[in-house]
């Protein structure tokens, strides 16, 4: 199973695990540590012209950014490699959005949380 971390303000945690991201850096700052992470941001004041908190989960890979805000029908979606500041939204691009909307997807359901193994049943 591949290992995802919700990055929170203020501290950075793996969600199943528990453990601190900084635990699983090797010592050689060049290593290559993992393909993505998911970062999962709340945003408690209206922005975008919407009048509710956004949700904002975001797959940030080695070429492609997506942003994906749930309250909100925009979409951010980025080459990162052939757009680095970000100002062509290809959110269009079905050929680039499908699979990096499943990556994800698969990220998000990755950093559940699994329930204990109940130890009786009723």
């Amino acid at each position: 199973m591949s290992q995802h971390f919700n990055i929170f303000i203020g501290s950075c945690r793996s969600v199943s695990e528990g453990n601190l991201f900084f635990e699983f850096l090797p010592a050689d700052p060049k290593a290559k540590v993992r393909s993505e992470i998911l970062v999962e941001e709340d945003q408690l004041n209206g922005i975008l012209h919407v009048s509710k908190p956004l949700r904002m989960p975001t797959l940030i890979a080695e070429e492609t950014r997506l942003t994906i805000y749930r309250g909100y029908a925009g979409v951010e979606l980025f080459g990162l490699k052939s757009d680095p500041p970000e100002s062509h939204n290809q959110q269009d691009n079905n050929t680039l959005r499908a699979p990096m909307t499943e990556r994800l997807a698969r990220a998000i359901k990755g950093s559940d949380d699994i329930s204990p193994k109940p130890t009786f049943f009723a």
